[in-house]
């Protein structure tokens, strides 16, 4: 009979007596680094769930978990997983173009651009916004000796020689800035995702409308400024999400944490891979990358007959008892149990209590779904 209890040696195995499986004793590969745990705690505080493989790191339970979720009968539970964490990432990435939404589709999208411009458009007033000269010319130099060898044709373009004619007279009206703020936008987005554009170039275009961007919030009252500040975020959300097909499907409604991962990046190091951005969009990013699935599902399994209505019936147990693996108390127990025991140690007894007693009964080794017992050693 499995114990539900953990210690220092390693006590649980999965045993066969069939031709599918072999023996699940002791994992090394158990154990999260640093990184995964304080992700895990963001991504949890957001919503996310995981299996007690993906919250214990054990590579067993994760094909495991992989052989459970292939079978109609025992894929419940992991699909409803599945399918909250999908809610939660497409829930984050809503907020982050500033809609409130459980889903990001053409609607959502269209919203969002919409509202966005609205602000940019109404930021475009009579107004005079003061330009330094002397501060503009530092920022444009500054700009070039980063480009310097690497890119051609931001000294000279037409829209930066546009700002330093602004700068020249010395001021610029809000319709002025908001114009060629909105060029600017178009410019660099056309560089970034272009055929034949300049990654670089497209970034440096970015820069400057930034910086007049700053420009046009000048006088703005606070609660004028928050909202075009806002904005400014949500805008470089929505192009980061729609830079790329893959991260948003607009049909659906919903977002690959992985793409969306693959694209904050390449396009924001900083944000991303340094760890400066904590927004919930970004740690949603990083939990289906630090968790994603490392043993697909090939179909062969789901693809598998049932062999006759007994088998189909003994089956039932089997999926309550996942239900029970998959529940939220076995996921803290697993993540309490993988923390306690250690990258030497064996987490597998605790989590896999649950589905000892139904193997054991209803699963021998002809069915091939566990193999003939989950026992204790």
């Amino acid at each position: 009979m499995a114990e539900n209890t953990l210690s220092a040696t390693p006590e649980m195995s999965v045993r066969t007596g069939g031709s599918q499986f072999g023996t699940v004793g002791p994992d090394a590969s158990a154990g999260l680094t640093q990184s995964q745990r304080e992700i895990m705690q963001r991504g949890t505080a957001l919503g996310m769930r995981m299996t007690p493989g993906q919250a214990t790191g054990s590579r067993a339970l994760q094909q495991l978990e992989a052989k459970l979720e292939s079978q109609p009968m025992t894929s419940g539970p992991f699909n409803a997983i599945r399918e909250n964490n999908a809610r939660v990432a497409a829930r984050t990435v809503a907020q982050s173009i500033g809609e409130n939404a459980d889903e990001v589709s053409s609607a959502v999208l269209d919203r969002a651009a919409t509202r966005i411009s609205n602000v940019f458009q109404n930021a475009g007033d009579d107004g005079v916004r003061a330009i330094n000269p002397d501060q503009l010319l530092q920022r444009v130099s500054g700009i070039e000796n980063d480009l310097e060898g690497i890119v051609s044709g931001f000294g000279n373009h037409p829209l930066v020689n546009r700002l330093l004619g602004l700068a020249q007279d010395g001021s610029a009206t809000g319709r002025q800035l908001q114009s060629l703020t909105s060029k600017l936008g178009n410019a660099a987005y056309s560089q970034m995702t272009g055929k034949s554009g300049d990654r670089n170039l497209g970034l440096a275009l970015y820069e400057v409308k930034d910086y007049v961007d700053d420009l046009l919030m000048q006088g703005m009252e606070p609660a004028r400024r928050a909202t075009f500040q806002a904005a400014r975020i949500q805008y470089r959300n929505l192009l980061m999400l729609t830079s790329r097909t893959g991260v948003v499907n607009p049909s659906t409604g919903n977002v690959s944490g992985r793409s969306l991962a693959n694209v904050l990046s390449s396009k924001d190091k900083a944000g991303f891979m340094y760890g400066r951005n904590a927004s919930p969009m970004y740690d949603a990013a990083r939990f289906a990358q630090a968790f994603a699935p490392i043993v697909g599902d090939s179909g062969t399994a789901t693809r598998a007959p049932v062999q006759s209505a007994t088998e189909l019936a003994m089956r039932i147990p089997m999926n309550l008892a996942t239900r029970a693996y998959t529940s939220a108390p076995s996921i803290r127990l697993a993540a309490g149990a993988q923390a306690a025991a250690g990258a030497t140690r064996n987490a597998l007894s605790p989590v896999l209590g649950p589905l000892a007693p139904y193997a054991q009964r209803y699963l021998p080794g002809q069915f091939g779904l566990l193999g003939t017992q989950l026992a204790s050693e």
